[in-house]
């Protein structure tokens, strides 16, 4: 059989398609030593056809893999030749690997929905996969361990498993509009909310009757589900909640689903600090050994244009970091006063630099100077402002190594509009609010600051800090994700991410 099988992938002309693309990785494995069959003659076919059959559970579509050619071409083994049996060999094992890779790295790059992205594709090894599968044996074992290891992907397999089934049961029942309603109401509104939740598993309806009220217990578990779709707790049944737990459990499937492919591309196992910036959602979430510590508001600057998919290491830490002013801000907002009182700049704390040497800002003479001028010049000359009020980076930065250029800094508070946009920072930075507490997790211990980050920021003296060696940040986009306590969150697709992820998987399964 192992003779067959390597004389057949020596004539490349002759493979069908899906062996061909496997070539390689397929060569590799049957041309080992010990290589041998890991279809033909073992109980593997009908395992990894019912785990194909089951691939909705991984959030993938059976629709992506010919089980009618496979379940037809697995059960030609009892009478084919030895040629046939090895093409059935190879068949089975090219489109096996397929369908790994596609549970451990995505069904598409993160280049293929973001151009300009910067999330390096973990590598796999098809002859290595193939080894795992032979040494291990059975293809359960196999698929428990192969499959992404990330907690934060495990739990929304598991949430994802659960909301299939209540779509397998018929999924939810639409809530009829009608007016407010809270504490000690009673009527179908109150029993179709009480059905509702309990199919959530939120709350329990062993002992409630037809008409049982509106009470504390209903009031609680309504507050959780409001918390998971996105919405103020406020234990009332008011027209917000109501669109929410209206929206059809395919959309709901279909956010997991999305947020598992994007889990996919992070890094296998995450070990030491990472930072986890979900741009759709505002939030932060500092994962420390694979597990969710703490969450902080973070607001991706000009969310239009700033970049979705980054992953970089810690580069340094900065209390009271000083601002490069860019050119069209000096243009902007600062010529005129630079024309006329450049000593006023100066007591705000402006300064410059030229051939890296301080100067006065009156050592150029600005009433000549044009906004071309500016642009022309801008490599001869910085103007700095030194940290304060007026300091568009706050009490903090903190910078990482990679393509983008990504960063955090300090904003004081959350933006009214919900929406964070400064045109004179990078488009890839993140502000964070309350995030001064995030340094002490992030600073060499060796190097930290003994009174705390709180007393340099007071003293206004400017200290980059050498990072932990083990951090990272991972800046990507989930309409679902995982909280501390284990529960999911669905958020809302305002700038139509999970619509792009959504066409670049069509193109992917029908191209």
């Amino acid at each position: 059989m192992i003779g067959e099988i390597r004389r057949q992938l020596g004539d490349e002309a002759s493979l069908p398609l899906p062996i061909r693309a496997r070539r390689d990785d397929l060569s590799a494995f049957y041309h080992g030593r010990d290589s041998t069959p890991l279809w033909i003659g073992t109980n593997n076919i009908p395992l990894l056809l019912a785990r194909m059959e089951r691939s909705a559970f991984d959030g993938l579509p059976a629709g992506s893999y010919p089980l009618s050619f496979l379940r037809e071409t697995g059960g030609n083994t009892d009478t084919a030749s030895k040629a046939v049996l090895a093409r059935i060999e190879l068949l089975f094992s090219a489109h096996f690997l397929r369908f790994a890779e596609d549970i451990k790295v995505g069904r598409v790059v993160p280049r293929m929905v973001y151009p300009s992205a910067y999330m390096p594709r973990k590598p796999v090894d098809g002859a290595n996969v193939l080894r795992a599968l032979m040494q291990l044996g059975d293809l359960a074992d196999f698929f428990e361990a192969w499959e992404p290891y990330n907690p934060t992907y495990r739990a929304l397999r598991r949430h994802l498993t659960f909301y299939r089934l209540i779509d397998l049961q018929g999924g939810f029942k639409m809530l009829a509009p009608g007016p407010e309603i809270g504490a000690g109401a009673k009527g179908p509104r109150v029993a179709a909310l009480r059905r509702r939740l309990a199919l959530e598993g939120l709350l329990d309806t062993s002992f409630a009757g037809a008409n049982e009220p509106f009470d504390a217990a209903l009031a609680d578990a309504l507050r959780k589900a409001q918390a998971r779709y996105g919405i103020s707790p406020t234990g009332r049944l008011d027209r917000q909640t109501t669109i929410a737990f209206n929206i059809p459990i395919e959309r709901r499937v279909e956010q997991i689903e999305l947020a598992m492919e994007r889990q996919r591309w992070l890094p296998e196992l995450i070990q030491g600090v990472a930072l986890l910036v979900d741009k759709q959602q505002n939030l932060l979430q500092f994962i420390e050994n694979g597990r969710v510590r703490a969450t902080i508001a973070a607001y991706p600057n000009c969310p239009d244009r700033n970049a979705a998919i980054n992953a970089g290491s810690l580069r340094e830490v900065t209390v009271n970091p000083v601002w490069r002013v860019p050119a069209d801000y000096i243009s902007d907002e600062l010529l005129e006063e630079l024309r006329t009182e450049p000593a006023a700049l100066e007591k705000r704390g402006y300064s410059m630099r030229i051939d890296n040497a301080s100067a006065p800002l009156s050592a150029f003479p600005w009433p000549e100077f044009s906004n071309r001028d500016i642009a022309a010049r801008q490599d001869d000359f910085d103007i700095l402002l030194a940290p304060g009020a007026e300091n568009p980076l706050g009490r903090f930065r903190i910078r990482f190594t990679n393509g983008a250029n990504l960063f955090l800094f300090d904003i004081p508070r959350a933006p009214e509009a919900h929406d964070y946009c400064n045109p004179y920072l990078p488009a890839s930075g993140f502000g964070l609010v309350e995030g001064l507490g995030l340094l002490a997790n992030l600073v060499d211990p060796r190097v930290m600051p003994v009174n705390g980050f709180e007393d340099l920021v007071k003293r206004g003296e400017t200290i980059t800090f050498q990072p932990r060696d083990d951090a990272m940040v991972i800046v990507i986009y989930q309409s679902a994700w995982i909280t501390e306590d284990g529960d999911i969150r669905f958020g809302h697709d305002a700038h139509g991410e999970d619509r792009r992820l959504r066409e670049a998987l069509l193109g992917r399964s029908t191209g």
